[in-house]
């Protein structure tokens, strides 16, 4: 639905003196200093029947051209008034509009958004918000201050995940009879197949050169080899992720960060004690039916591996990532610890869909994937990470496997059985993707006019960013068309394949998953994933076989080479996205997030790529002088630097000045400056106030990685901020010097 149409489909209060006045009439005196047509008549009957053949002279003739011709002047004269005061009406109509639109005045009729979604998008940001903060001192912590509840999750991120899981647990519920179902079911009653359970995982372990603690480690595969199968054939990988995309019609690798279970986080935060973990070891070994002699190895080491491998996670987790990419061959100068050709030679053995050589291309989503790699085999022996990541692996999985989630998590009993029901519809989602909830998803975007409001939503921002590109003032005419290029070849992914919601379709597409229905939980994990293995090469396997409510990359994900957005569909729920709430609400939440991956194509990075991919700067040199200095600009981050890279100028604050300024644009658009839109329970807020209020709500997080710089640096360095919230000169959130990267 366009956003012209949105307005009308909204619910909306408005002052009851609101009128419009209509416009009079001609008085009646005015008609009748006219003569009438029958007067007219008459005047012509009393001159005589007599007159009627009589022949005119010539001076009659004379008078009466000379009379037709004044009355044609007169008419042109009086055509020529009314045209003049019509265009004068008209220009008088638009410097009202204009003045409406460009004043500053309090003359717009309040308007309060009524809708559903406008109601529980207000709830929910009134309940987050802390109104003992001044929001001119630390905008984060205004807006996500209310957080401390366990309910709201370590992040909105979080929130919107536990939110997409609670839902296709319901759907799991309502239709019991489908693959997704049964395959949930066999992790849920795990442990009715305990025996069976526990000796195909040892067999799994085994087969992927995770063979400790039964068995010695001694001449292990190496390493990269473990983690390259882990990763490119059963999505199980620790440290990072693989899959393929398409680049100028060529299959190129893409080395991902993944994702972190928030056990992991908690156990760094608030470790065990030397005892605790030593119970906690204990009863896994057990379960395994192995003894501690077998596991040759002290108990302190073991907690010294497992602490590195989880920190060299989330040291690039959660920073600001600094993607590249690579030949294959070129993998080796990068990770100088392995031996030399290991890369090539895990990818050659272990993915029979695709044939790599040394020149294949690989794309890291951050160069620090790489380097932690290398820095973990300086400092472990082969052996003792090899037993660090089957640790993780058995830590990871144990509990599913044997369907005990008191073995992984520490929790009270309701939220232990709340752990395991996420947790198992997670594996049913990482295999089986979006055939997990085809009724939620047909419902939601089973019609292509829903599908194509996300996609139109996406166009206008990007043709917004061309515009903005268009009025920049330092940037030449040869470096613009080559950044409209580039932003008009964007592909932008968000939905499935039409197939998937044609229900035919879909059923032929996911018929090829093996039948679930009393099998035990293993044979399912197994069976299923060597299934999706054979997938990666089908037509639909990009679009949708691996697409997910949210991805393991997370919500959002831009790639230099191929110039590809893709966003997660989760992203099209609240809070980030309502279907019937304000403007101010979707480019504050989904515009944010688009925002911030669009404007990549013009970053340091971008402004190295063409259109057509090839490496090479195009910036004409006085341009790129000046880009450089915008891109280092100091954007008053707070993060620790000494172990973060902190926010810079790209994405984050040019990605919220390009969504505030399509906002702006799409509000003047559907002329919505003439009134001064609100939200239920959030009235006291202006609807430009709305805008960075929801911005900072989709990044809310207890993480202490940023100190809540995902929010505040943007915030701090936009005037359009600073003005309304009207923040006071040299507050913290409105300092004098701010930096912007389209005016001068």
């Amino acid at each position: 639905m366009a956003e012209s149409s949105r307005k009308s489909s909204l619910i909306y209060s408005v002052p009851a003196h609101a009128t419009t006045e209509r416009t009079k009439t001609p008085s009646l005196s005015s008609r009748s200093s006219r003569p009438s047509s029958k007067s007219r008549l008459s005047n012509d009957k009393t001159s005589g029947q007599d007159k009627k053949h009589r022949k005119p002279s010539l001076s009659e003739e004379a008078a009466s051209r000379s009379s037709t011709e004044a009355s044609k002047a007169s008419h042109k004269c009086k055509a020529a008034v009314l045209l003049a005061v019509a265009l004068l009406l008209l220009l008088l109509g638009a410097l009202l509009v204009a003045y409406f639109f460009t004043s500053g005045t309090n003359t717009n009729n309040v308007v309060v958004c009524r809708t559903d979604d406008c109601a529980a998008f207000g709830r929910e940001l009134s309940a987050a918000i802390n109104v003992a903060i001044d929001p001119c001192h630390d905008f984060h912590s205004y807006v996500c201050g209310s957080w401390d509840d366990q309910s709201r999750q370590e992040s909105t991120e979080g929130r919107m995940r536990v939110a997409a899981l609670n839902a296709a647990l319901k759907e799991i519920r309502d239709s019991p009879d489908t693959k997704a179902a049964h395959f949930y079911d066999s992790c849920h009653s795990a442990v009715a197949d305990l025996k069976e359970n526990l000796r195909l995982f040892a067999e799994f372990r085994k087969s992927l050169g995770l063979t400790w603690p039964e068995r010695s480690v001694q001449g292990a595969k190496h390493p990269v080899e473990v983690m390259v199968n882990l990763a490119l054939n059963w999505q199980m990988n620790f440290l990072f992720d693989m899959s393929v995309v398409t680049v100028q019609e060529y299959p190129t690798l893409l080395m991902t960060r993944g994702r972190i279970d928030t056990e992991w986080e908690q156990d760094i935060r608030n470790p065990r004690t030397p005892e605790e973990y030593q119970v906690y070891l204990r009863i896994n070994y057990e379960v395994l039916g192995v003894n501690e002699s077998q596991a040759r190895i002290e108990t302190a080491e073991l907690i010294h591996i497992e602490e590195d491998i989880v920190r060299a996670k989330i040291e690039f987790l959660y920073d600001t990532p600094q993607q590249d990419w690579y030949s294959v061959n070129a993998l080796d100068s990068q990770t100088p610890t392995v031996p030399a050709g290991l890369w090539l030679n895990a990818l050659a053995k272990y993915d029979k869909q695709f044939n790599w050589t040394k020149d294949s291309t690989v794309i890291v989503e951050d160069v620090k994937i790489l380097e932690n790699i290398d820095k973990l085999l300086k400092k472990f022996t082969r052996e003792e990470l090899v037993i660090g990541l089957s640790w993780i692996f058995i830590q990871t999985h144990l509990w599913a496997v044997c369907g005990m989630p008191s073995l992984r998590f520490r929790a009270s009993f309701s939220e232990l059985k709340r752990k395991q029901a996420d947790r198992c519809m997670t594996y049913v989602q990482s295999l089986l993707g979006l055939y997990a909830i085809p009724k939620l998803m047909t419902t939601r975007y089973g019609y292509a006019e829903s599908r194509y409001e996300a996609f139109s939503f996406m166009h206008r921002m990007n043709e917004h960013i061309k515009h903005l590109v268009n009025a920049t003032p330092w940037m030449d005419e040869e470096s613009k068309r080559m950044s409209y290029s580039k932003l008009d070849k964007m592909k932008r992914f968000v939905m499935p394949n039409d197939s998937f919601f044609i229900k035919k379709e879909r059923e032929a597409l996911y018929s090829v998953f093996p039948n679930m229905k009393g099998k035990n939980f293993m044979t399912n994990l197994v069976g299923a994933s060597q299934v999706y293995q054979r997938l990666r090469s089908h037509k639909r396997f990009h679009d949708v076989y691996s697409v997910r409510m949210f991805p393991h990359f997370g919500r959002e994900l831009y790639l230099y080479l191929p110039n590809t957005m893709t966003l997660a569909i989760g992203d099209l729920n609240p809070p980030l996205f309502y279907h019937n709430a304000t403007l101010a609400i979707r480019y504050g939440g989904l515009g944010t997030l688009a925002g911030r991956q669009m404007v990549k194509t013009l970053d340091a990075t971008g402004v190295t790529v063409d259109a057509a991919g090839v490496r090479g700067t195009w910036l004409k040199p006085p341009a790129a002088a000046v880009h450089a200095e915008k891109s280092n600009c100091d954007v008053l981050t707070t993060t620790d630097t000494t172990r973060w890279r902190p926010l810079r100028m790209f994405p984050a604050v040019v990605g919220l000045e390009v969504a505030y300024e399509s906002f702006i644009a799409a509000v003047t658009r559907d002329y919505q400056s003439l009134e001064d839109l609100r939200i239920l329970n959030l009235e006291q807020f202006t609807d430009s106030q709305i805008f960075f209020l929801t911005f900072c709500y989709s990044v809310c997080s207890k993480r202490p990685e940023r100190k809540g710089d995902d929010c505040n640096v943007p915030v701090k360095n936009s005037l359009r901020f600073a003005e309304a919230f009207h923040c006071p000169s040299n507050a913290p959130m409105n300092p004098p010097r701010k930096c912007s990267f389209f005016e001068q």
